[in-house]
């Protein structure tokens, strides 16, 4: 499963959660990840959205549901995916 698969370390792993973190507190738009980290494997995009996830919830922040995305057939193919994305909505 592609969730699994994982090209970066736990540190780097950590320096991406917090740029986001920075980034959306800030409001302050960023290039891709991946410019920086071009290795990165979807594994990896989903543990910074993980650690993004525990910086929010260690301040406060209530997760209060699932978002999906891409969860036509359509649009995975148009992408280039072969599984829909999910991510969570907070307070």
């Amino acid at each position: 499963m592609l969730l699994t698969e994982r090209a970066l370390d736990a540190a780097a792993i950590a320096v991406l959660a917090e740029r986001v973190d920075v980034a959306a507190t800030t409001r302050a738009p960023i290039p891709m990840l991946t410019n920086d980290y071009p290795q990165m494997k979807l594994g990896d995009a989903y543990a910074v959205q993980n650690a993004l996830r525990a910086r929010m919830e260690s301040r406060g922040t209530r997760v209060t549901g699932l978002k999906m995305g891409l969860t036509s057939r359509a649009k995975m193919i148009q992408v280039g995916v072969s599984e829909s994305l999910h991510g969570f909505i907070t307070d």
